[in-house]
């Protein structure tokens, strides 16, 4: 996913280095994610779903119940979708194709958010 990495000659202009790091690491899991996710889409949405974890809980945002905030509703929505549905999948229970398309989608766009709070220092949803 190209959004997770900044822009311009300097990878980590304007970052600090954990922040550059964490953005490397994510950028290149997310990479591996979309490769995968031609052959087998219900485990690359597994996948989805660890990243985004491991996101959100790098951030410090709290998942489950109603510990999201109206700043992070959207990405912890996106990640409880995506944990729903691939867990579904991993049971052999129903899931459709647009299901697994949607969450994936929806994990994507979660991480692309949190990714741009990271480059300019705002949080996911401010």
């Amino acid at each position: 996913m190209s959004d997770l990495a900044p822009g311009g000659d300097d990878p980590n202009a304007g970052l600090t280095a954990d922040i550059g790091v964490s953005l490397h690491e994510w950028s290149t899991r997310w990479e591996q994610i979309e490769e995968d996710w031609a052959d087998s889409p219900g485990e690359a949405l597994e996948e989805a779903t660890v990243l985004l974890g491991d996101v959100l809980g790098e951030r410090g945002v709290p998942v489950g119940g109603d510990a999201a905030t109206a700043e992070t509703e959207d990405v912890v929505r996106a990640y409880e979708q995506a944990r729903d549905v691939s867990s579904r999948w991993r049971r052999d229970e129903p899931v459709e194709d647009e299901e697994l398309t949607d969450a994936f989608n929806h994990a994507r766009t979660a991480l692309e958010s949190i990714a741009a709070g990271h480059r300019t220092g705002v949080e996911p949803g401010e």
